[in-house]
């Protein structure tokens, strides 16, 4: 959950996009192992195989939403509105899946990792801590200004020659790929997968977390 916040936070935070959808490539990820995990089976191929394709997937869709949302000259309310549909819309997709997602119950028992809670708590820890000091080495460079200076004055940004509708494009696309590795971590560990984890009340959360953090 920290590190789905963290990325949360360089959207938000920094940049001043007010999204919801993250609690969506968070189900995502969850998802790609749940579902994979569940009817193919589970062995190192196939944990390889449910990261790429969560993170592949996320990436598509973040990708789709960030064309929608950040076209030229859309405001900051189309792009929110967007993303505030998304978690939704992933949500009915799960819902209407019948057995193969589970629907409104999800998946749960299936095989996972022969890893100890305790070891996931530090691969947890491990990687919070590596994503922080990426987080923050970022921000502080050229590239994460630009961050800070476009939701400042988006408009002088474009004035100034930056192409902001591909910086907003980038960087969610990018935390979109990190909030997908932290669902399917947290799928790795649970093994259960709900509808909920991608659902607009855990969107919502996030942004609360971020808010208060």
């Amino acid at each position: 959950y920290a590190i789905v916040a963290v990325a949360m936070d360089l959207v938000w935070g920094y940049t001043g996009i007010l999204t919801f959808g993250q609690s969506a490539f968070f189900g995502i990820g969850a998802y790609s192992a749940g579902l994979i995990f569940t009817h193919a089976g589970f062995g190192p191929g196939y944990a390889v195989l449910a990261l790429t394709t969560g993170i592949a997937v996320a990436v598509i869709v973040a990708a789709l939403v960030a064309w929608l949302a950040f076209y030229h000259g859309a405001s900051a309310l189309y792009g929110s509105v967007i993303t505030l549909v998304l978690p939704i819309v992933v949500t009915q997709i799960l819902y209407s899946g019948g057995n193969f997602t589970g629907s409104s119950s999800g998946l749960s028992g299936f095989e996972s990792f022969d890893v100890s809670l305790e070891a996931w708590f530090w691969i947890a820890g491990v990687f919070l801590v590596a994503l922080t000091a990426a987080a923050w080495l970022f921000v502080h460079s050229d590239a994460g200004r630009v961050l800070v200076a476009i939701r400042e004055n988006e408009q002088r940004c474009e004035y100034a020659g930056i192409n902001v509708s591909r910086v907003k494009a980038w960087l969610m696309i990018a935390c979109a790929a990190v909030a997908a590795i932290a669902g399917y971590a947290f799928a790795s560990v649970q093994m259960v997968v709900a509808p909920e984890y991608a659902g607009f009340v855990f969107g919502t959360e996030l942004l609360i977390w971020v808010a208060l953090g």
